[in-house]
């Protein structure tokens, strides 16, 4: 059974893996926002996340930048 998730507001650090759990994720456009608080803090990720951050994101170049990047994804990126 598929699973979604719908975003409506801020999704950071266990909101933004919980997010990723699931098989679909809608993001309200106008102000949902999925970020990594982690790496502000120089935190590293659990084993858990870097399996499912790879699972979810095929590209090369999507598993390079959003780790590592500060900024917030919002629904149009």
């Amino acid at each position: 059974m598929p699973t979604v998730a719908v975003i409506q507001g801020h999704a950071a650090a266990a909101g933004f893996t919980l997010a990723l759990s699931h098989d679909y994720v809608f993001v309200r456009s106008d102000r949902g926002v999925l970020y990594m608080s982690e790496v502000d803090l120089g935190l590293p990720f659990p084993d858990y996340f870097s399996v499912l951050f790879r699972a979810k994101f095929g590209s090369v170049a999507a598993r390079k930048l959003i780790p590592y990047t500060k900024e917030p994804i919002n629904p149009v990126d």
